[in-house]
C-alpha cells in the first residue's frame, strides 16, 4: 500500500489496533511522526499513517515505549519510562484513546527492576477477548506496591490491580542468579488461559527457556497448568483455536511423548552447543521446524482432572493442574498442536519476528 507512509524518526517496538478497527497506535522510541512531535506514543491515520491531530503525545517521555494494547477507548502503554507525556509514572499508563491524555486514575505503576542488567519494563501487555483483564508481563518486582513477579492482571472496570498471582517466580528465581527474563504472552481465544514465554538465560525449565500455560482465573498461589521446555530462547507466542505458536532462538522442543513434566534434567542445558545437546534426549525432543496439527483428533478437553506431580529441585515447586469444569489445554494436545519457529534453517529469531516484536537478544 503506496498510500501509507508514516516515517518516524526512530525506532516502532509495539504496534496495536483498537478492537473495532478504527484505531492504531504505535510506540517506540521516536519523537515525531511525519515531521509532528509526537513523544515515543502516536495514534496514527489507518489509510495514510499520518499522526491524528486529536492524538496529542507532545510532552517528555524520558525512556522507550515496549508494549501496547487496546480497547476501544483506552490505549494502554508499557515500557521504560519514569515520566510519560509529561507525567510522572513509572513503567505502565492507561491514555485516553481519543485525547492521548494519560488517566491518572489508572495507578498501576511498576518498581524493583530485576531485567538484565536491571531493567524495569513491560515486555508484552494482553487484554483477555472481553476487555476485562489487562495481563502484564514485566520485569518487575512489585505493581503499585504489591508483589508480582513475572506476571499481574488488572480489572479494566475498577483500574485495580486483581489478586491474581503466582509463586512461580518467588520459587525459582534463586536459581537463576534473580535475573527475570519473561519475554512474550498471548490469550487463548476463549479467555480461560494465557501462555507466557522466558530466553536468554540458558536452558533452566521451568522460568527459562520454557512456555508456560496458566489458567485465567484465580487467586493467590495460582499454579501453571502445564511447562513446556524449549531448550532455547522463546520471545513469541500467539494462540489460536487450533495451536499455540512459539518462536525465537531455539533448535528443540519437547516431542508429543515427553515425558512429564518435561524431559531431561532441571540443571543441564541441552539447547544446541549447551552441553549434552537435544541430541541426548532421543524420542523425547523434536528438532524445530517440525509441526504438530490439532485437528479433532486432539480437540481440547472440557473437563481436564487435577493431578500434581514434584520434581526434586533446589527450590522445589509443584505444578498443580486446575481441576476446572472448563476449556483448558493439557500439556499433550498442546505439544501435539505446537507450531515451532525454527532457528536452525533461518535467520534467527525472524520466525519470532512474526508473531511479535523479537527483542535484539542472542541465545544466553
Amino acid at each position: 500500500d503506496t498510500t501509507f507512509r508514516p516515517t518516524f524518526d526512530g525506532a516502532v517496538n509495539a504496534v496495536e489496533a483498537s478492537p473495532d478497527g478504527t484505531k492504531l497506535y504505535v510506540g517506540g522510541t521516536f519523537h515525531t511522526v511525519n515531521g509532528i512531535e509526537r513523544n515515543k506514543v502516536a495514534r496514527i491515520s489507518l489509510t495514510t499513517g499520518a499522526p491524528v491531530s486529536g492524538f496529542t503525545f507532545p510532552l517528555a517521555t524520558n525512556n522507550p515505549v515496549d508494549s501496547l494494547a487496546a480497547t476501544n477507548t483506552t490505549a494502554y502503554v508499557g515500557g521504560k519510562f519514569t515520566r510519560i507525556n509529561g507525567v510522572d509514572m513509572t513503567g505502565l499508563v492507561a491514555v485516553n484513546g481519543t485525547t492521548g491524555v494519560i488517566d491518572q486514575s489508572f495507578d498501576n505503576q511498576l518498581s524493583g527492576g530485576i531485567g538484565v542488567g536491571g531493567t524495569l519494563t513491560v515486555h508484552q501487555l494482553r487484554l483477555t477477548h472481553d476487555d476485562k483483564r489487562l495481563i502484564v508481563i514485566h520485569t518487575g518486582r512489585k505493581i503499585d506496591g504489591q508483589d508480582r513477579l513475572g506476571v499481574g492482571i488488572i480489572s479494566t472496570g475498577t483500574k485495580q490491580l486483581l489478586p491474581w498471582r503466582t509463586r512461580l517466580w518467588d520459587q525459582y528465581l534463586p536459581v537463576v542468579g534473580g535475573i527475570q527474563r519473561i519475554y512474550a504472552g498471548d490469550v487463548a481465544p476463549n479467555d480461560d488461559y494465557f501462555v507466557v514465554s522466558s530466553g536468554s538465560g540458558g536452558d533452566r525449565p521451568p522460568i527459562s527457556d520454557t512456555a508456560i500455560a496458566f489458567p485465567v482465573q484465580g487467586q493467590d498461589f495460582v499454579e501453571p497448568i502445564w511447562v513446556s521446555r524449549a531448550f532455547g530462547s522463546v520471545y513469541s507466542v500467539a494462540i489460536t483455536e487450533a495451536a499455540i505458536y512459539i518462536g525465537g532462538h531455539f533448535s528443540w522442543n519437547e516431542s508429543p511423548t515427553a515425558n512429564v513434566p518435561w524431559p531431561g534434567l532441571d540443571n543441564v542445558g541441552y539447547g544446541t552447543g549447551q552441553g549434552l545437546s537435544g541430541y541426548g534426549l532421543g524420542d523425547d525432543v523434536v528438532r524445530d521446524g517440525a509441526r504438530y496439527n490439532c485437528r479433532t483428533d486432539c480437540a481440547i478437553p472440557r473437563h481436564r482432572r487435577g493431578v500434581s506431580r514434584r520434581r526434586p529441585s533446589p527450590v522445589p515447586v509443584e505444578r498443580e493442574l486446575m481441576n476446572h469444569p472448563i476449556v483448558f489445554p493439557d500439556r499433550r494436545l498442546f505439544l501435539k498442536s505446537l507450531a515451532i519457529g525454527a532457528a536452525w534453517w533461518t535467520v534467527p529469531g525472524a520466525f519470532a519476528e512474526e508473531l511479535a516484536g523479537t527483542p535484539a537478544l542472542t541465545e544466553g
